[in-house]
């Protein structure tokens, strides 16, 4: 399924604005400055990313970290048995 994306407006209010300014203001992934004058950007959980590419190597890494989690847990119900 392909990322979803939102258009960012220019909020209405300080708080928006303040919001926009500390929560989006740098990829997740790489660090990078979300640019202001940027279409997009891309969300996942409550994360910010600055190109599909940061947002897809974040999936990436949570699946490969979420499947050694699940691998443990049936190796430790196994040892019980």
């Amino acid at each position: 399924m392909p990322p979803i994306m939102f258009s960012v407006e220019e909020p209405e209010n300080f708080d928006d604005r303040k919001l926009l300014d500390s929560y989006l203001k740098r990829c997740f992934y790489c660090s990078h400055n979300i640019n202001e004058d940027s279409a997009y950007v891309y969300m996942y959980s409550d994360r910010a990313f600055c190109t599909s590419t940061c947002f897809l190597r974040q999936m990436r890494e949570n699946d490969t970290k979420d499947f050694g989690k699940a691998i443990e847990r049936l190796m430790k119900k196994k040892q019980h048995f």
